[in-house]
Parts: C-alpha cells; structure tokens; sequence
C-alpha cells in the first residue's frame, strides 16, 4: 500500500511540474522577442536594467577573486590609484570592505574601477564606481575586474583619512 500511494504522489507531482512548464511556456511566448544581440535597443535595455545588487553577491563566491600584492589602501581627500595587473580569467571580483571612514549613519568613501583599452563596455563594466549604500553591506565594494586588469581609484570625500581592505 505504501508504495502505491509513494507512486501516486510522484506521478501527481510529475503532472503539476509538466503543466506549470507548459504555463510558463504560454506566458513566454506571448512576451515581445528581446532585441537583436549587439543592436542599439540591446544596449539601451542593459543600460537602463542593470543587474540587481543581490546577484553579485550569490554568485560572486563562485569567480575567481582580485589578488594584488597590497592589501590595505589608506588615503584621504587627495585620492589614491592603485594599478591592476593583467589576469587570466576573463572576470575577477574584487570584494573591498571599509574598515576606516565608513558608519553606519555616513560612508565618505569612494571607490572607482577603470578597465584598459575600454575593455567591458559593451556591458558596462568599463567604468564602475561604487558608492555606499543603506541596503545589504554598507561598507563593502564588489567590482568586477576585466582580463586585461585596470585602475582602481581610492577617495575620502569627509574623513581625515580612509582604509580599506581587499577581502
């Protein structure tokens, strides 16, 4: 008996996940085709619909990470670049936290990334500038650093002096 009920259920389970697909599948085809890759309206569309916040934090743990010989960067209002050598992934994350100049109530922290030769822009990852924000880790950067590596670029808008560490 326990067995036939074990069937059943699964057989139910099978039905409800084929009938939600094929749900889905509608609602899909009825959605206007996305734009042609590489086209202008492509482009427009990323740039006006990045990616949310919360994605490089769940799959940021799966890239390979920045490593620079330096690990600490202090600097204050006159701002500090700091060169990224060449890698050989194609993307590397580069987690920053701020240790010094960052609180809970005011962050007067900047932190800029500039890939080479404009490498990325074709998905906005030429140029990324983080700024601090109220929601997830005040205190903590993600970039995503390019192949051929790049400039990072410290500021301290308020504090005497900032640091911050890369992770």
């Amino acid at each position: 008996m326990g067995a036939k009920l074990f069937f059943l259920l699964l057989v139910l389970i099978a039905v409800a996940f084929f009938f939600t697909m094929a749900v889905g599948a509608g609602h899909n085809n009825s959605q206007d085709p996305p734009p042609a890759s590489g086209s202008s309206a492509q482009q427009d569309y990323v740039m006006k619909n990045p990616p949310p916040p919360w994605i490089g934090n769940m799959i940021g743990f799966l890239s390979p990470k920045l490593s620079l010989p330096q690990k600490e960067f202090r600097f204050g209002a006159v701002p500090i670049m700091v060169d990224v050598p060449a890698g050989s992934t194609r993307y590397r994350n580069a987690t920053i936290r701020v240790t010094t100049g960052c609180t809970p109530v005011d962050c007067s922290v900047n932190i800029a990334y500039q890939s080479k030769n404009d490498e990325g822009k074709d998905m906005s990852l030429d140029q990324q500038t983080w700024t601090p924000s109220s929601k997830d880790k005040p205190d903590q950067a993600s970039l995503v650093i390019m192949e051929s590596g790049g400039t990072l670029t410290f500021s301290c808008t308020s504090a005497p002096q900032c640091i911050a560490v890369l992770q």
